[in-house]
């Protein structure tokens, strides 16, 4: 029984960590290491369901026990039971190990062929393509769940689907780089085929038809016949969850908050926060708020932080610049969830706009979300932090709030274009804009909380 469990043990490290290396050595090889991270990235979450799909096969040795009480009563030699038993147990592993390393090897062929095929001129060809394929895989994979179908029929079918999915997110990316029109182009013109999730970048793709849909008749009226305002975003809201980590970190914000602008809320959590931002921005000019907000991620992050990621990240020497560094802009995107989760909300690292590693793209803002606030979004988030990551850690950043969607793109090492000439910020405020209305209910007319 001992060996069996150290045997199903070492399976599982196996499984969980071998593919996962063989395709970032590979992968290496081929593309360079800041892609190989990207897609490590991506790689990880299917890895793991690999692993916990192949678990049953592993848990055959430990499943030998009730077997192995029912021969013993039977009068087997235990010499004969024992070598059963390890014949199963090996036979499991090879199993196992060699379904994750084909897996591994699939996915690492589509990514060297998705990289590929993005520099050719039939790229957009070889995506419809490809997107019918991973179709044709998902009716595949639906009908072997229905039906009485082996195991490993449905897992060979799952890995194919990976491996496509790879393949088109390489492709995307690759196409990204070389030609962003072109990419632009061919997202939305498969807006309905592609997930968002899975698309390299978000910024100017637009909605699917059906959410684009709803998100026009629910604005339809909603502007009341001026122009000047931005419509609402008419996407569910989501409920967030808060771990031990995001309370204490929200806890020491507003404290840091509270401390700037001279007012505590009534109001606990991140109720309290948004409605002390919004007492602020109502009372204080733009750069006030600005500092205010720089302020305060400067007492979050502490005196050391710049230290530590200056030299290491920005390539900050003394009084000599030689940075950022290659590699900086995507390790801060993948780094910075775990403490950033607090104030927007979950995230997820992604390409920037010019294809290069180092975005990193709010599902859904927390803090837009819950304000429905432009001038909040644009003078307490967008702003100051792009002015506190250039000035105090020496990173370019550019924050690109998608208020149809309340999502939001964050571009280390990228500079940022000027408000005012920034395409992707549209002018006015937007048509459910809580500022607006309390402003108008305190008679403050000299405000000025959008641009």
């Amino acid at each position: 029984q001992g060996k069996s469990t150290m045997a199903a043990a070492a399976v599982l490290m196996l499984r969980r960590w071998l593919p996962l290396l063989f395709v970032c050595s590979t992968d290496a090889l081929h593309v360079g290491w800041s892609s190989t991270y990207v897609h490590t990235i991506r790689s990880v979450s299917s890895l793991a369901r690999q692993a916990l799909r192949h678990r049953r096969e592993v848990g055959v040795c430990l499943e030998n026990r009730s077997s192995r009480l029912h021969q013993r009563r039977a009068g087997l030699p235990r010499a004969a039971l024992e070598a059963t038993e390890l014949s199963s147990a090996a036979s499991a592993i090879v199993n196992s190990i060699s379904s994750a390393a084909n897996g591994a090897a699939m996915r690492t062929t589509a990514v060297w062929r998705g990289y590929q095929t993005g520099s050719i001129e039939d790229a957009a060809i070889r995506l419809v393509k490809l997107c019918d394929e991973c179709d044709e895989t998902d009716a595949k994979i639906a009908e072997l769940s229905k039906s009485s179908a082996e195991p490993e029929q449905l897992t060979l079918a799952k890995q194919q689907r990976d491996a496509l999915a790879s393949e088109r997110w390489w492709l995307l990316a690759s196409l990204l780089r070389r030609d962003h029109d072109m990419y632009l182009q061919s997202a939305s013109f498969l807006k309905d085929r592609i997930p968002r999730e899975e698309l390299p970048s978000i910024l100017g793709v637009p909605l699917p038809t059906k959410l684009a849909a709803e998100h026009e008749t629910a604005s339809i009226g909603a502007t009341g016949g001026d122009e000047d305002l931005v419509p609402a975003c008419a996407l569910p809201e989501v409920a967030y969850s808060e771990n031990l980590l995001d309370k204490f970190l929200l806890f020491v914000f507003r404290g840091l908050v509270q401390r700037q602008i001279g007012f505590k809320s009534a109001l606990s959590g991140f109720d309290g926060l948004v409605e002390e931002g919004r007492y602020y921005m109502l009372r204080a000019t733009e750069q006030q708020q600005h500092a205010m907000v720089y302020n305060a991620l400067a007492g979050l992050l502490t005196p050391a932080m710049p230290l530590v990621y200056k030299p290491f990240m920005s390539g900050v020497l003394g009084n000599r610049t030689f940075g950022p560094w290659f590699y900086a802009p995507l390790a801060t995107a993948v780094v910075t969830p775990p403490f950033f989760n607090f104030l927007v909300g979950p995230s997820r690292p992604n390409l920037r706009r010019d294809g290069m590693p180092g975005g990193l793209v709010v599902e859904k803002c927390r803090f837009l979300q819950q304000s429905q606030c432009k001038g909040i979004c644009m003078h307490m988030c967008k702003l100051p932090a792009q002015q506190f990551f250039q000035q105090e850690l020496g990173m370019p950043l550019t924050v690109s709030p998608i208020f149809e969607t309340q999502e939001c793109q964050w571009s280390f090492g990228e500079v940022p274009l000027p408000p005012e000439e920034d395409p992707l910020i549209p002018k006015g405020c937007i048509s459910d804009c809580t500022s607006r209305v309390a402003m108008k209910e305190a008679r403050i007319t000299g405000a000025k909380p959008c641009l």
